[in-house]
């Protein structure tokens, strides 16, 4: 063997132990740097934590938090996941979660096929076994006790008196258990709050916005909203209230009357479709006893139906006014109109199913949204779903079942409406489109449908979407349908209806003045 060859030899044996060595030692320098820096995983990645949480333990039980129910929320198996957070004392594990997250929602927090996600469902599904097995035990203790108490009472002939369980304990007793909201759902809850109270202060006046701004503006937050008399600084009032005075707006009367009957002006700056004041009232939940008074005559809106009822005519778009006679007469309620003709509710919905969805106002979302409110009011007075109402009930499930599919991966919905997939015209095309669709399938939604991960992603995506672009001058039509997709889904799935702080209205005092004659 050569000199040259016996070297090369020995660096080939000695190569080895080299890159051994090195390999060792880089994996003890890359692990006492991570030492140094405590991180937990959690479903956005790395969350590095400050000098307060470096401890290992706490480590441990924040990570514990994330990914398992505490002892707390095992007791409590049957209450909702999120409870009134305005008080500290009454803070649950969710708000520990979101004061450690934020309440910043991405992707991974609305996965509903995430690992965090399964390990909810685990957890609510097992919550109830437990409270279960506790409500089964107790029964069988008392049940002991009461064995007991026979056995006594038969030793010394004496029938004891059984003492009559109070009325209200048994009521409570046989209610259903709260349902339990998953943790992806109760995150929506703070950001859909927070949006609102960003947009709530912004009112319309008199001066400048029409009488359509104005009947979109009370949709969106209700009978109580106000807006501003004749200019932004002007004193504060109720539109629905402004609206049934029938005073200006923008210089334009909504109602008028004409052979003694009230009547509803069509076209741009008023109703933009027949009925549509009279469906906008019944979606607000306003008694039919509500006085109109119109060029000093007094009416309500139980002859505003009667109006639109003799105003029926078959082909014509029905859409609004079935709305309105769906919330406010009873399903099996039969008129003749001022042709003489015969009309019913189920006449009414063929009418509408006649005709297309894809080219009715606003992509037809408004015509879904009649049929579905007929078909709700039907069910609600628990009559039987058959010939024009099965179809209707048909109807409006196919469509709700096709519309998630037109979903974008955003969680908005298609900008085609529902002619297919489409995700173009930029925010306000896509705010315009979203708002109207969700507002329909929150509505139409089913309890169970309402934690669906695509409706959870289209609610995160248009609360986000406004709070982002708050400053965005939004189309009133389409913000007063947002705004109520929103506050209908937070009724919905928390309970209760977004409580606005009380507003003190201002009423402008006239100032008396002395009138000086002037002197010759």
């Amino acid at each position: 063997m050569t000199q040259q060859a016996s070297n090369c030899f020995s660096l080939h044996r000695v190569k080895p132990s080299i890159i051994i060595i090195f390999a060792i030692s880089t994996t003890l320098m890359v692990g006492l740097l991570l030492a140094n820096v405590p991180a937990i995983a959690s479903p956005r990645g790395l969350l590095w934590l400050s000098p307060e949480l470096s401890d290992f333990e706490e480590h441990a039980r924040v990570a514990k938090l994330v990914t398992s129910p505490t002892p707390d929320q095992e007791a409590a198996s049957t209450t909702p996941v999120i409870t009134d957070t305005t008080s500290p004392a009454a803070q649950t594990d969710t708000d520990q979660v979101e004061s450690v997250f934020g309440d910043v929602l991405d992707e991974n927090d609305l996965n509903i096929n995430s690992p965090k996600a399964a390990e909810e469902s685990k957890n609510q599904d097992s919550s109830p076994r437990l409270a279960n097995k506790a409500s089964t035990g107790k029964s069988e203790s008392a049940k002991d006790v009461e064995t007991q108490e026979t056995s006594t009472s038969n030793a010394t002939d004496e029938v004891p008196a059984t003492e009559p369980k109070p009325t209200a304990e048994l009521e409570e007793s046989e209610q259903p258990p709260a349902p339990v909201i998953p943790a992806r759902v109760a995150r929506l809850r703070k950001p859909i709050e927070n949006c609102l109270r960003l947009y709530e202060p912004i009112l319309l006046n008199s001066g400048e916005h029409s009488c359509w701004s104005m009947m979109h503006s009370f949709l969106g937050w209700g009978l109580d909203s106000d807006i501003r008399v004749g200019s932004s600084k002007g004193r504060r009032t109720s539109v629905f209230n402004w609206l049934c005075e029938n005073q200006s707006c923008a210089g334009r009367r909504l109602f008028y009357v004409s052979n003694g009957r009230i009547k509803g002006r069509e076209g741009p700056g008023y109703q933009g479709h027949a009925g549509q004041f009279l469906a906008m009232a019944a979606q607000t939940n306003a008694p039919r006893e509500t006085a109109i008074r119109v060029q000093g005559r007094d009416f309500t809106i139980e002859e505003l139906i009667m109006e639109e009822q003799l105003t029926c005519r078959e082909p014509s778009e029905l859409t609004f006014k079935l709305i309105g006679f769906a919330h406010y007469l009873d399903s099996d309620a039969k008129w003749k109109n001022d042709r003489g003709e015969s009309w019913d509710l189920p006449r009414v919905i063929r009418a509408e199913l006649a005709q297309t969805i894809n080219g009715a106002a606003c992509g037809g979302t408004h015509r879904i949204m009649g049929l579905t409110y007929a078909v709700k009011m039907r069910d609600a007075a628990e009559k039987p779903m058959e010939g024009q109402w099965w179809r209707a009930k048909k109807f409006v499930d196919d469509y709700y079942a096709y519309s998630l599919t037109l979903q974008n991966r955003d969680g908005s919905f298609s900008s085609d409406w529902f002619k297919r997939r489409g995700n173009w015209g930029g925010n306000d095309r896509k705010f315009q489109t979203t708002g109207h669709i969700l507002e329909w399938m929150v509505y139409a939604a089913e309890e169970n449908q309402l934690h669906d991960e695509r409706i959870v992603r289209s609610v995160a995506y248009l609360a986000n979407l406004m709070v982002q672009h708050r400053y965005h001058d939004w189309e009133y039509g389409p913000k007063g349908h947002s705004v109520r997709a929103l506050r209908l889904y937070h009724e919905r799935v928390f309970g209760n209806d977004w409580k606005r702080p009380t507003q003190v209205v201002k009423r402008d005092k006239k100032s008396s003045s002395t009138k000086r004659s002037r002197k010759r």
